[in-house]
């Protein structure tokens, strides 16, 4: 059965224009089918770090209140859950939501925020690479899952949408574990899969209002692109998305990967359908090298050695930095220190998985 990605134009964030799109995708996509009476809904948007929904690092709130309020208003009870990177605990997920505008969200749809701080195992048995994972207690408490992405170029991955979206169930500093031990990108994007595979999310919806380019998925640019893009298959939404971002399939880990596997279809014919008006195409501009896709095309055994070789390590600005930490949290090598209250990197520890650009909240590190 094929299953197509629907685009929606929309210019703004205005909450009544937001509600009519999303509650027309949610509609055509037979949303309410997926309902018995009494059913955990379970959102999950992209709340990598506590930050002002203006600068298109998070899913904008006005796409998971108008999802709430649909399903709410079928008598469903809704959660909206995240796990950022960083220790999961209830302190951060408060100041979390409030910043990232879930917190009113929620009050204004009727939706809970999830404090639970609690995660269990996942099978994940048909995994390629993983066969189990850690995921916060929501995702297995939820009857349904809908996936709200945002649209965002990726250092590491290259392109975060909806299927890299699903790795924020996965509880905080577990992120960590699994990054030192999938440090090539292409066996990481497999992970990620295999992740996405097991949770299965039945609608994914990916914010592409406001994008991010350049060094995303928190230290980039915002750009307009207009669109609201969604598909019951997180693998087709993303193509969708990887169009219209001028973004080659070849070029995404999690796509390309998908694609080899089956999960998806090469091409556009057939997928891009149903769009209220001609959507052009916005270049999404992307970090300039990427030495890590050449250090990938050497044997496994050598593709560490290639990676320090031929990628630099982050580099953190001293006149940015306040020595908060957080990037030596989240720092799997455990190559980051603080020094007369800077960060430093050790070169010699340092995987290039640029967890620490990712999450740094002062956007000090340089790549």
């Amino acid at each position: 059965m094929e299953v197509n990605a629907y685009i929606r134009k929309c210019q703004d964030y205005d909450e009544e224009r937001v509600k009519d799109i999303i509650y027309g995708l949610l509609d055509k996509m037979n949303a309410r089918d997926l309902l018995k009476k009494g059913s955990n809904v379970l959102i999950k948007p992209n709340l990598v770090m506590a930050c002002d929904p203006s600068l298109a690092v998070t899913t904008h709130p006005s796409l998971v209140c108008a999802a709430a309020e649909y399903f709410v208003s079928l008598g469903a009870k809704v959660v909206i859950a995240e796990s950022p990177g960083g220790p999961y605990n209830r302190l951060r997920l408060q100041r979390l939501y409030a910043q990232t505008g879930m917190q009113k969200a929620a009050e204004k749809s009727g939706a809970e925020l999830n404090f639970d701080c609690r995660y269990e195992k996942l099978s994940a048995s048909h995994g390629k690479v993983k066969k189990e994972f850690d995921v916060i207690k929501p995702v297995l408490d939820a009857d349904v899952i809908i996936n709200i992405a945002k649209l965002k170029t990726h250092k590491f991955a290259h392109y975060t949408g909806a299927v890299k979206n699903i790795y924020g169930v996965v509880p905080g500093i577990t992120k960590t574990v699994y990054h030192a031990a999938f440090q090539d990108r292409r066996a990481f994007c497999d992970m990620i899969i295999d992740l996405c595979d097991s949770v299965s999310p039945d609608i994914s919806i990916i914010d592409g209002v406001v994008a991010m380019e350049g060094n995303g998925p928190t230290a980039g640019n915002a750009r307009h692109m207009g669109v609201i893009i969604a598909s019951k298959d997180p693998n087709i939404a993303d193509k969708a998305a990887a169009k219209l971002a001028g973004i080659p399939e070849e070029n995404i880990p999690t796509l390309k990967n998908a694609f080899e596997r089956g999960r998806a279809m090469r091409g556009a014919e057939g997928i891009l359908t149903d769009a209220d008006a001609e959507v052009e195409e916005t270049i999404l501009k992307l970090t300039t090298k990427d030495n890590l896709a050449f250090a990938s095309l050497f044997p496994s055994a050598l593709q560490p050695f290639m990676r320090r070789l031929c990628v630099r390590p982050p580099e953190m600005d001293p006149r940015v930095c306040v020595g908060c930490g957080a990037c030596m949290t989240v720092c799997p090598g455990k190559a980051i220190s603080i020094k007369n209250n800077k960060a430093a990197v050790n070169r010699r520890k340092c995987i290039r998985c640029f967890c620490c650009h990712e999450l740094c909240p002062e956007k000090a590190v340089r790549i």
